[in-house]
């Protein structure tokens, strides 16, 4: 699902034209807030990352909609990524679906990912799935920090 957000420092700015473009890209739900890029607390935001699901992508116009500073910017593609969803926006053609905007490869494919959360789910421990897909056991902790996993990650 493609999910949009849209946001405006002020009042007297307007929303509209930001909206437009993310329905034109598809997007089935389009947040809006009124709140400034470079305050942490925007309740939006966080409710987004109540919403997003693994395979969905969370859609902005310009990169400065979402976050003031590359810091936080950083931050926040790290937790759409952690959730299995992708960050794309629209104006500087940043999509966080391809590989090409560099960085490390991922040590475990999107396959091996799940496969890694359902296993612990089962009660797995972090030694033995690391073992089993030659990865570290923090690459495989990272993996299941914030999921839904049934036992405390160790």
């Amino acid at each position: 699902m493609k999910i949009g957000y849209a946001r405006v420092s002020t009042i007297e700015q307007r929303l509209e034209a930001q909206i437009d473009q993310l329905q034109a890209h598809g997007c089935e739900k389009i947040y809006q807030e009124r709140n400034s890029g470079g305050d942490r607390e925007r309740p939006t935001l966080n409710e987004i990352f109540g919403y997003l699901r693994a395979g969905d992508t969370l859609l902005v116009v310009k990169l400065d909609r979402l976050s003031r500073s590359l810091k936080d910017l950083l931050e926040l593609a790290t937790k759409v990524d952690a959730l299995g969803a992708q960050l794309q926006s629209l104006e500087e053609s940043i999509d966080t679906s391809s590989r090409a905007i560099g960085g490390r490869p991922f040590a475990l494919n999107k396959d091996q990912r799940n496969e890694v959360v359902r296993m612990r789910n089962e009660g797995r421990s972090l030694s033995e799935l690391s073992r089993l897909f030659d990865v570290s056991r923090s690459t495989i902790a990272r993996r299941c920090e914030g999921r839904n996993v049934a036992r405390a990650v160790h």
